[in-house]
């Protein structure tokens, strides 16, 4: 899968390897358009808030879901969808942009913008996949929000 990584992150003493988010039942969707972050950052705090999210962890989840959005709209598309869901200790944010002329290169490159928007969520999520063709732009990532319990 072009753009797939996944990253180990450290909770005390276990360490927590994310891989692809399994695909759970959406618990929000919602369609925006270009411009429209407040209104996904907005959602993106709603949805951690009901969950539970420390604040710390809420900061980072409403960031990585705006860039997100942003990487899926930034380059043409006029209007995407963002799904959330929860997978265990993580949140998994989906969101599929329309498609747009020039995208079938996305994920292997892109402007000086999109390449900071990748490394951040790199660093503040534990899976992100970037995936682009000719039906648009489709960004996935998933981000611990809870340490996982302690084994038995």
């Amino acid at each position: 899968m072009k753009g797939a990584s996944a990253y180990t992150r450290n909770w005390g003493e276990q360490a927590v390897r994310t891989a692809r988010p399994r695909p759970g039942p959406c618990l929000v969707e919602r369609r925006f358009r270009w411009l429209e972050f407040p209104v996904v950052r907005r959602v993106a705090a709603g949805f951690g808030v009901v969950l539970g999210v420390g604040a710390t962890r809420l900061a980072d989840l409403v960031l990585a879901v705006s860039e997100t959005a942003a990487c899926a709209v930034c380059h043409g598309a006029t209007s995407a969808v963002l799904r959330l869901w929860r997978d265990g200790s993580s949140v998994c944010c989906e969101v599929r942009g329309e498609p747009a002329p020039g995208l079938a290169d996305l994920a292997g490159r892109g402007d000086g913008a999109q390449a900071m928007r990748l490394s951040l969520l790199r660093q503040v999520c534990d899976y992100v996949c970037v995936e682009a063709d000719s039906s648009g732009v489709t960004v996935r990532v998933a981000i611990t929000v809870a340490a996982p319990p302690l084994p038995g």
